[in-house]
């Protein structure tokens, strides 16, 4: 018995024992003698696969007609789904808030101007979107989802396009903005209280207003990324002062805290040394503490448990004497304690007695400004408290 192969173009299912096929493979095997000499168990089996491909075939063409089927419902679905896009939001002052939404996909929005790098989404899906909401057919769950996008997008359409934004909305806008009164928009274009406002300057204004909110948003997001970039120094800095004020000063229900003399004289000493680093050809920014290192929260733990040990009461009665037993301390042991090292010169440095601040009360001052004024007057506070202020806290209480 010879088995050759050979190619076969399509399956043909024969009902003579002649030809074995498999519809699924290109070859077919043909036997080259009569298959009624086969034995029985064989023929039987043939037979039996035969009978099995038709009814596979027979399967296959009822799953293609059922395909076919599907396509006619899809392209059905696509015509009833798609009706609507949008360009038909523009100047419908109940669903022109969800442009944005729609027209922008729902990756994360970073940069300087997020809106004029966001990313569209398939202009399909925009489609679908829109009619979804423009009939009333989208679930709750994808109906919240897109207005929670449109209000991270801070501003879903450009207030300062009257064909783009109606007065009816522009006026709920100033509304929900606070920027009903000629102070309000004056002052969020930093102009005096008193200027001639113009139509257009409300506009103007609820644009600024959703620009800065804006920025602080993709500055928000940036700070919780921990990628900062630019924005590092500035965070450091203000941390660092946040952490120098805190640390000195007195903590509301703690059992001990320095006389507010103590102080004083604790910042001062602080504040001294920073100074005369500037003067030894040192920067400050060596000084900061930054608040992604281990070192440096186990420091400031450890300063505070130093600090919470000493004489206080000693320390305020020296300076009633004109002493400087808490400039002396935070110099040569404070310090070294809070960043893990000692530089000889920094007990070199000269003590400001309390009779030379009443001779000088620029120096008492200064100290003040640099810690307090310097601290508020940062544009990223609020962020560097909200993240670390806690933790802070949670140091100095559980410090011992």
């Amino acid at each position: 018995m010879e088995i050759t192969n050979t190619l076969a173009t399509l399956p043909v299912v024969q009902t003579e024992l002649c030809r074995v096929e498999n519809p699924l493979a290109p070859w077919d095997l043909t036997l080259d003698f009569n298959p009624d000499s086969l034995p029985k168990h064989l023929r039987h089996e043939i037979e039996r696969l035969n009978s099995t491909t038709n009814y596979l075939l027979t399967q296959l063409n009822a799953n293609a007609l059922a395909k076919q089927a599907w396509v006619e419902k899809v392209m059905e679905w696509k015509h009833s789904a798609s009706q609507f896009g949008p360009e038909h939001f523009i100047g419908d002052p109940k669903w022109e808030r969800f442009y944005s939404a729609v027209v922008l996909s729902d990756e994360p929005l970073l940069g300087d101007n997020p809106l004029a790098t966001a990313k569209e989404r398939d202009p399909f899906e925009q489609r679908v979107l829109a009619t979804a909401l423009l009939t009333e057919k989208i679930t709750k769950a994808n109906r919240q989802k897109l207005e929670e996008r449109a209000m991270s997008l801070l501003c879903s359409c450009n207030p300062r396009d009257e064909m783009f934004f109606t007065e009816e909305t522009l006026r709920e806008c100033l509304e929900m903005e606070g920027l009903t009164s000629k102070k309000a928009v004056n002052r969020i274009l930093g102009r005096d209280a008193g200027t001639y406002i113009k139509s257009s300057d409300y506009r103007q204004a609820l644009w600024q207003k959703w620009q800065d909110r804006d920025d602080a948003g993709i500055q928000k997001a940036k700070f919780e990324s921990g990628e900062w970039g630019s924005m590092e120094p500035i965070i450091i800095d203000t941390f660092s002062t946040l952490a120098w004020f805190e640390i000195t000063g007195e903590v509301w229900q703690r059992e001990w805290n320095p006389h507010p003399a103590v102080v004083m004289e604790l910042r001062i000493a602080l504040w001294s040394v920073l100074t005369e680093a500037e003067e030894h050809g040192h920067h400050i920014t060596g000084y900061m503490l930054d608040p992604r290192e281990v070192d440096d929260w186990i420091g400031i733990e450890n300063f505070v448990i130093a600090l919470k040990q000493q004489p206080h009461a000693d320390f305020y009665y020296d300076w009633q004497a004109g002493k400087t037993s808490a400039q002396r301390w935070m110099k040569e042991v404070g310090m070294p304690i809070l960043y893990g090292t000692n530089v000889e010169w920094w007990a070199e440095t000269k003590d400001v007695t309390a009779e030379e601040l009443r001779r000088r009360p620029e120096v008492e001052q200064i100290h003040k400004t640099y810690y307090s004024d310097h601290y508020f007057r940062s544009e990223v506070k609020d962020l560097v408290y909200d993240k670390f202020g806690a933790m802070l806290n949670e140091v100095m209480k559980n410090a011992e």
